[in-house]
């Protein structure tokens, strides 16, 4: 029997991380992904979206090229060419994986993985012996019990990624969390009639209230029809056609598409993990953990979307694999989680980190904000962009940067500055005291930064 210091089970960003650490750490790793390398990320999430999205926007940019002198005439698509350009992108990505792996000498398991025992993991063709064990086995898309939810014009994320489905040309999306937004931000751009379902008082409610109502109004204008406040009551339909029915502002509305996409959430595959006479600590259903990243079983970890408490994100997930392999080693962990930034890839782009204004004066902390509308900014106005704004904000007296939120143009590229800045706890001072170039959209945040302390150039003064 093959022994490891470290078994890991899931192949995904923090899996296959935790892999690559612990083998540069000096520790015999191993790997099992019973799917593809990359997990949910690389395979049916990010990484697909973002190539949808990618070809979304470029015939956006096609139909609006006379505003630029250019002539770009009877721009079309071909959904099935649109599909297969995002496989190729995926399979790419997903060779490099591998390549590294190898290259760091991980062995590498292609099949279903089950913890029999601790220190012990079943594996196809054996068992594999290791000293610690890490749960790295994701999640899968939600689903809700209602009636008629298992009808055939029902997809859920991983349906609308694998390219087998037909283009909509009417689509209702039930739930306006980020999954949802940014397909309605996909289909809408191909030409889509599409409809979104929220059963809160507002689209992308974990966002700073401004986002939401600056989004809301974009989207429509853009041709989403939006339903907030909206329960679904239940589903029916035939081969060609499905009806959605749900209650919002105290009415019953029917309304009927080609295709349903639920767009509820995800749940943390932990089924089939362990065997039957084995059992862990869970919490809404999620693996608890210390702050170690150990489970309830001794020698047995767990990361990423299965374990409660972690951001639900791949970049989370890839930290956490970090800090698990360096505490293990016995070294300090050195990624900050309580600061993780949150990004959704419509048009303009959102990004936050941070406390918002709202939550920070929950907490009981007297903060002061400042807020640039990007309207004023030039590269903005090259790139034609939709409306949007940077907002900061700071410890009232200390300065002390508490959070950011981004509604532009390349707002999730520049939220990693503000990140840093809000992890070493950099007052707003210290966050002006670099030069910002010119012209870019960072400019934005030299703006709002300047507009704490009043120092901003292109911000109208405030009346007195």
């Amino acid at each position: 029997m093959e022994k490891f210091d470290l078994m890991v089970i899931g192949g995904g960003p923090g899996g296959y991380t935790a892999a690559i650490q612990a083998a540069r750490q000096g520790m015999k790793a191993a790997l099992a992904e019973e799917a593809f390398l990359g997990g949910t990320c690389l395979n049916r999430g990010c990484i697909p979206t973002k190539a949808l999205l990618h070809a979304g926007e470029a015939l956006q940019s096609m139909s609006r090229c006379g505003e630029l002198g250019l002539h770009c005439d009877n721009a079309s698509f071909d959904f099935a060419a649109v599909h297969r350009r995002k496989d190729s992108v995926v399979e790419e990505l997903r060779q490099g994986i591998g390549a590294l792996l190898q290259a760091n000498g991980v062995t590498v398991y292609p099949c279903h993985a089950r913890i029999a025992a601790p220190g012990l993991t079943a594996v196809a063709d054996g068992e594999v012996a290791a000293d610690k064990i890490l749960i790295a086995t994701g999640s899968a898309p939600a689903a809700l019990p209602l009636p008629g939810a298992d009808h055939p014009l029902i997809w859920n994320s991983d349906d609308v990624l694998s390219g087998e489905k037909p283009f909509p040309r009417r689509l209702i999306i039930v739930g306006g969390g980020v999954i949802g937004v940014e397909f309605a931000t996909f289909f809408s751009d191909f030409g889509a009639q599409v409809t979104i379902v929220e059963s809160l008082p507002r689209i992308l409610a974990n966002f700073d209230k401004s986002i939401s109502q600056n989004l809301s109004a974009i989207l429509k204008k853009q041709g989403v029809t939006i339903y907030t406040d909206a329960q679904v009551q239940g589903f029916s339909g035939n081969a060609e056609e499905i009806c959605c029915r749900f209650t919002a502002k105290e009415q019953v509305q029917d309304c009927t598409a080609d295709a349903v996409v639920l767009a509820v959430g995800r749940r943390a595959v932990v089924e089939d993990v362990l065997a039957a006479d084995m059992r862990l600590e869970l919490r809404q259903g999620r693996i608890v953990t210390d702050e170690n990243y150990q489970t309830s079983l001794p020698g047995i970890y767990a990361i990423g979307d299965v374990r409660f408490g972690s951001s639900q994100l791949a970049h989370g997930a890839a930290a956490e694999a970090v800090n698990m392999v360096r505490l293990t080693a016995g070294k300090p962990a050195p990624h900050a989680l309580e600061h993780i930034p949150s990004c959704v890839y419509c048009r303009p782009e959102i990004a936050a980190v941070g406390l918002t204004p709202e939550q920070a004066k929950a907490q009981g902390l007297a903060t002061v904000s400042g807020k640039y509308l990007m309207s004023g900014n030039g590269k903005t106005r090259i790139a034609g962009g939709e409306r949007g704004f940077v907002q900061v904000t700071a410890e009232a007296g200390s300065g002390r940067l508490l959070g950011a939120q981004l509604m532009c143009e390349r707002a999730t590229d520049m939220i990693f500055g503000l990140t840093a800045a809000i992890v070493n706890q950099l007052t707003v001072e210290q966050a002006l005291a670099a030069v910002y170039p010119h012209p870019t959209f960072s400019e934005g945040i030299d703006e709002a930064l300047g507009d704490i302390l009043g120092c901003a150039t292109h911000i109208l003064p405030k009346r007195r």
